[in-house]
Parts: structure tokens; sequence; C-alpha cells
């Protein structure tokens, strides 16, 4: 009953949503992507959109809130956001949404997992990540992170599961297309973090819990799965290291983390 498994629907700068369900229930985390694809992406991986009981917000870019109004009220769930996530959010979501302001470190009951929040410093007010427990099993969702900020290594230590942004590779994005101003945006401390700093804060984290590491976030113009890969098992070589790294999908379910 207390077994739960963990997708991500879309992972992106086109679009983020991440799908926890359980037996009895289940939440969205972020809604980028339109109703109708989260509805597709839920149904391909043989999950029940019935289930849903609430989205959270994890801040207010257009590729986490986009399709989070539409997907409200179809499936009547209320949004879970921090009052500055809600205040930007509103309008833009629409009305018929039901909201329930949260503060940033509490946690709440919803459908059986307890939902916590971790302020993070990425360029959006009041910015969180979540991490979902249910049955003594923790999962992370751990993207646009600003930069490796004090607790992250603990908090890692901590999980079970992780989705975990590995946004860039700094040559690609050093040498790629990218405006200036855009490239100083995105490796700043209120940025991304990149595929180096990821693997060395996995590296970093103590204790043996982390059984499925899942790199989400990438960029599409400065990043590939396959250089992601390959960082992260440079760094993580003869660490001793025994968890599952995968990349998740930009714009199609990813393979499940099962708790």
């Amino acid at each position: 009953m207390d077994s739960y498994k963990v997708w991500t629907l879309a992972s992106g700068s086109s679009g983020n949503s991440v799908y926890f369900e359980a037996e009895d229930a289940a939440i969205l985390v972020d809604a980028g992507i339109s109703a109708k694809a989260v509805d597709s992406a839920i149904a391909a991986v043989g999950g029940e959109s019935s289930k849903l009981k609430a989205i959270f917000l994890t801040h207010s870019h257009s590729d986490h809130i986009r399709g989070a109004g539409v997907v409200a009220r179809k499936f009547g769930v209320p949004v879970y956001a921090t009052r500055a996530t809600y205040e930007y959010c509103a309008s833009r979501l629409g009305r018929g949404v039901e909201y329930r302001i949260i503060r940033t470190s509490e946690s709440v009951e919803v459908g059986g997992f307890t939902v916590s929040t971790l302020p993070t410093p990425h360029d959006a007010e009041d910015s969180v990540a979540f991490i979902l427990e249910r049955g003594g099993s923790s999962c992370g969702v751990l993207t646009d992170l600003g930069h490796v900020f004090y607790k992250l290594e603990k908090v890692i230590s901590d999980l079970d599961g992780v989705i975990l942004e590995s946004n860039y590779d700094p040559l690609m994005l050093e040498t790629g297309s990218y405006p200036y101003y855009l490239k100083q945006r995105i490796s700043s401390k209120s940025g991304h973090i990149s595929n180096e700093q990821a693997a060395y804060l996995l590296l970093n984290s103590q204790g043996s819990r982390l059984k499925t590491v899942l790199l989400a976030h990438l960029s599409q113009e400065n990043n590939t799965p396959e250089q992601a890969l390959k960082c992260h098992r440079e760094v993580l070589a003869d660490s001793g290291k025994d968890f599952r790294l995968m990349v998740a999908p930009r714009s199609e379910p990813s393979e499940p983390l099962c708790f």
C-alpha cells in the first residue's frame, strides 16, 4: 500500500512535470506542459490521472507552471505553492483554481505522502524544491537549484531516490550560440548547476540509502544525455557509489523510480 513510483513526464526548458503515484493517490510536481500532454503521459506509463490529489509548484517560471491551471481545473485538485509563487501565478493560471499556501521549510500531508519544501537560490522569488516521502522511502525533486548550496549534500544523503538537475556542460555553454547575458544567467549562483557540479554533489553525499538518480532538466543546446552520463561516470568512478544512474527524456516519460 505504501509503495509508489515516480516518473518525469517532461524535463527541460520546454516543460517540466514529475508524477508520483501510489495505489490510492498521485501527486504532480510542476505542470509546465499542457493538460492534454500530462494526461497522455500519465496514461503512457500506466498511471491513472483520476488518482491526482494535488499539484505542487516549485517556482513561477513558465516551464514549470504552463499547464497547471488547466490540470487543476480538469481534475479538481488544489495547487500548492509558496506565497510569492502564488502571487505571480494566480492570474496566469486563471480562475477556478484552489490555492493552498505553503511556507518554505514546511511539510504537508497529501494523499498519504509527506511533502517537504527546501528553499533554493534559483532566480524566482520563493523558489523551492520538494521531497516526497511515503512508507519510509523518500524521493527528492531537486532541479532549478541555482548553485550547490549548504544542506544539499545532507539532503541527498537522506534520500532513497533523487531527480537531480544536471543542466549544462560548461564548455558547450561557453562556446555555444547563447547570448552572453544568458550564458551568465545560467552559470550564475541563481541559475542552474552543471554536469560536474551535480556529479560532485552526488560524490560528496554520505551514506548508502540512495539507490536511483535521474538526471534532469538537461539543456537542449548546452548538454546531451551522453555528455551528462559521461561526466557523472568519470567523477563517480571508483567512488563505491552503488546507485542506478539514468537521464530524463526531454519530451516523453522517463523510466520509473520505484519505492
